[in-house]
C-alpha cells in the first residue's frame, strides 16, 4: 500500500516535537536533544517546550501529563494522504 502526500504541509515540526517527549517520558533527554531528535530549531523547541510547561504537560522534558500530551499530539497529527 502506497501512502499519498498529506493534505497539508504545516504542523510536521510540532507533531515531531510532541512525539519525542512521549517516547522519552522520564525526561532523560535534554531540551537540546529533544530539538535535535525532532529535527527542529533549538530556539523554537525551547519556546514550545516552555508553552507545554506553562500548560502543565511537561517539566523541562519530563512528561507530567502523558494523556494530555498525547491528546495534543493527536490534535496536531497529520495523517498520510489517500
Amino acid at each position: 500500500m502506497l501512502l499519498g502526500k498529506p493534505d497539508r504541509e504545516r504542523g510536521f515540526a510540532k507533531e515531531r516535537l510532541h512525539r519525542v517527549p512521549l517516547n522519552h517520558p522520564d525526561g532523560d533527554l535534554s531540551r537540546y536533544a529533544v530539538a535535535k531528535q525532532a529535527d527542529v530549531s533549538t530556539a523554537w523547541a525551547y519556546d514550545y517546550l516552555d508553552q507545554l510547561a506553562t500548560d502543565g504537560l511537561v517539566d523541562e522534558t519530563r512528561v507530567l501529563e502523558p494523556n494530555a500530551l498525547y491528546e495534543r499530539w493527536r490534535d496536531t497529527r497529520i495523517p498520510p494522504g489517500p
